[in-house]
């Protein structure tokens, strides 16, 4: 990489030539289409002799990926100018994330436990998602549903037909083999497509009347129901998996129906009959405590105790490591270790993480507490809040009303995406009034009655958002008056 940047002035005109004319013929170059695939265990401690448990990845030349680039940008330009992204999709888009995506779901969910109501929670799998899309289909698709044709539908055609890949072991390589289907995993352009590939999905939730939300091929749907009429939402529920599974069969998918998982979502006073299972495909999936959700462990009571517990755990690893070499660190390496590995499992996600009882977030100020005097290499006895203060930290409370507000202005500006826009409202009184000028939001239609309501986005944000305007408003009054 050295070199390349080295030479970079001179490779310039010659890169941008072959991405020109790749664009201009609709032709990716056949040079471009041998992946040499590298197995990579998914995790250490799985059994190494299956082969299930390995992830295909593909190693591509740099100049390939620069391309695809070029093309990916291009596209999801075109498909937000035209209105075709899908709303529930939040892989690779801009302003999209995981937080953003569970912060949706779980305010639905705690709205619904606050109502006196239950909800199911299902966390479809797909096997090898990306090794099974079928071409034909695929091309099919970003004809019909994306109006993508001419020399645009030309390269598309020619990036996924005569595709090459070889296995490398350590030193041995395999023959190249012909790819009749899937993306190369490591490609830049796969994932994006493979999103455009898969947003039926979406519609069939839709038309089952099942909320959805998607995260590349992580894929969750729920729904709310009242206790008296559970039989009806399990069986809605169960007719969506049925035409999901349908589509996926079509679509050359492959959904783990043993591998789905189904959280019974309640509150901790609430006594309700055990839900028995939901039936996905030919396998009735029980429902489970908690599980891992796009890096978020939820439960069945939405506590985000496992959760808080496992940032916990992996933080105080993290601090461990960092400890064993300190001695070899000044303090603004340790800073930086410590923000690369505590603070960033600390903030990661934890918008969801509002409302807490002090007993989940005084865990987690332990562990601010600890990287803290770790950096400063103060005792235990020495104050924190001087030491905080040295830092310039915020408290773990105060990082989560920050990534509040951070979400709140970007839903008011247009910066966030739609499923979080559409809960905040900007307060417009009718007359002229003193609080017209403070830019406060509205309370949500319906007011919170248990702490699950109130840790909901919708309230979070109106609460939060509104101090601050109020505070920002009186500095502002003060600084004109001086």
């Amino acid at each position: 990489m050295s070199l390349l940047m080295y030479l970079f002035d001179d490779l310039l005109p010659i890169i941008t030539k072959i991405i020109n004319n790749s664009l201009s013929s609709g032709q990716f170059p056949d040079a471009y289409k041998v992946a040499r695939v590298k197995p990579v265990i998914k995790k250490l401690s799985l059994d190494c002799e299956d082969m299930k448990n390995y992830r295909p990845i593909s190693n591509l030349r740099f100049d390939s990926k620069l391309l695809e680039r070029v093309v990916v940008s291009q596209l999801q330009a075109y498909l937000k100018e035209n209105g075709l992204q899908s709303n529930k999709q939040s892989a690779y888009r801009e302003g999209c994330s995981t937080e953003t995506a569970l912060l949706r779901v779980c305010n639905d969910l705690l709205q619904t436990v606050d109502r006196g109501d239950e909800a199911v929670l299902v966390l479809l799998d797909f096997s090898a998602a990306f090794d099974t899309i079928d071409h034909p289909v695929l091309i099919a698709r970003l004809e019909e549903r994306y109006a993508i044709t001419d020399k645009a539908l030309d390269w598309f055609v020619s990036y996924l037909e005569n595709r090459k890949q070889a296995v490398a072991v350590e030193t041995a390589l395999s023959d190249a083999l012909l790819m009749d289907c899937g993306m190369p995993q490591g490609s830049v352009a796969g994932p994006v497509i493979f999103t455009m590939y898969s947003a039926p999905i979406e519609d069939i939730a839709s038309s089952n009347g099942i909320e959805c939300m998607t995260y590349a091929d992580d894929t969750q749907l729920h729904i709310s129901m009242n206790p008296s009429n559970r039989d009806v939402s399990v069986s809605k529920l169960e007719q969506c998996l049925a035409d999901i599974k349908s589509w996926t069969v079509r679509n050359k998918l492959q959904l783990n129906d043993s591998k789905t998982e189904v959280i019974h979502v309640t509150s901790r006073n609430m006594k309700t009959t055990p839900l028995s299972g939901i039936r996905v495909g030919d396998t009735n999936v029980e429902p489970t405590s908690s599980a891992r959700n796009l890096g978020v462990i939820l439960d069945s009571q939405l506590t985000m105790r496992e959760h808080v517990n496992n940032v916990c755990r992996n933080a105080t690893n993290a601090i461990r490591s960092i400890g064993r070499i300190r001695h070899y660190l000044d303090q603004d390496a340790t800073e930086k270790l410590v923000h690369a590995y505590v603070t960033s499992r600390l903030d990661n996600c934890n918008a969801l993480l509002y409302g807490l009882p002090d007993s989940e977030i005084m865990k987690l100020l332990r562990i601010q507490n600890t990287a803290a005097r770790l950096v400063t290499r103060t005792k235990k006895y020495d104050s924190i809040s001087e030491i905080m203060s040295g830092l310039h930290w915020l408290s773990i409370r105060q990082r989560i009303a920050f990534k509040i507000n951070l979400l709140t202005f970007k839903c008011l500006h247009g910066l966030a995406p739609p499923y979080l826009t559409d809960l905040i409202t900007p307060y417009n009184p009718c007359r002229s009034l003193r609080c017209s000028s403070q830019n406060l939001i509205k309370p949500p239609s319906r007011r919170p009655r248990t702490a699950y309501g109130r840790r909901s986005f919708v309230e979070a944000a109106h609460t939060e958002w509104n101090i601050l305007s109020q505070h920002m408003h009186l500095l502002w009054t003060i600084l004109k008056q001086n």
